[in-house]
């Protein structure tokens, strides 16, 4: 037995996550130290991004610079919500022929209507059966989380997983607004 073989993915992370604030957090020079985190929650639980999210804030706050790097807009958001931080800024990167262009990135109008490909993927396999079973199979779940979250916004937000929603969809009582759902 090892680490390797007996914690989940999620474990790892969360561990090799830990022992990275944990080496962080013992630098005299944390003040001057500029950070750079890569989809620091993938196979994260809600739990744990949540965590994850506090973390980096409280890191953005003692380091001269922390850069987050993530595809999860909503984790991004989320982020900046709570970081009190100051000088944030938001960059994207897209393709320029044979380079990279990087541009200021809008998080609000990515927020706002991310789920247009994948709704477009899904019906595009409904109606025509148009489209490979593995994309149209990934496009599934943030449709139905993004379709929740618009439909309950104040009961689910971008931390909260379609397997939490689907509880407390199933926990509702008659009267609650997602009752009917």
């Amino acid at each position: 037995p090892c680490f390797k073989t007996t914690l989940s993915a999620g474990d790892r992370s969360a561990l090799a996550l830990a022992f990275f604030f944990a080496t962080l957090r013992r630098d005299p020079n944390l003040a001057n130290r500029i950070v750079i985190l890569d989809d620091p929650f993938s196979s994260q639980d809600r739990f744990r991004r949540a965590a994850t999210q506090y973390l980096i804030g409280r890191l953005a706050e003692d380091c001269d610079q922390v850069i987050v790097l993530s595809h999860d807009p909503h984790f991004l958001n989320a982020l900046e919500q709570d970081t009190q931080a100051a000088g944030i800024a938001r960059l994207q990167t897209s393709a320029a022929g044979n380079a990279v262009e990087i541009s200021p990135c809008d998080l609000g109008a990515i927020i706002g209507c991310p789920l247009s490909a994948e709704r477009a993927r899904l019906t595009a396999y409904v109606s025509a059966g148009q489209g490979a079973p593995i994309d149209v199979a990934r496009a599934i779940r943030p449709v139905l989380e993004g379709h929740l979250r618009q439909a309950a916004p104040g009961t689910f937000n971008g931390m909260n997983m379609l397997g939490d929603m689907i509880s407390a969809i199933r926990a509702a009582e008659p009267g609650d607004a997602i009752h009917r759902f």
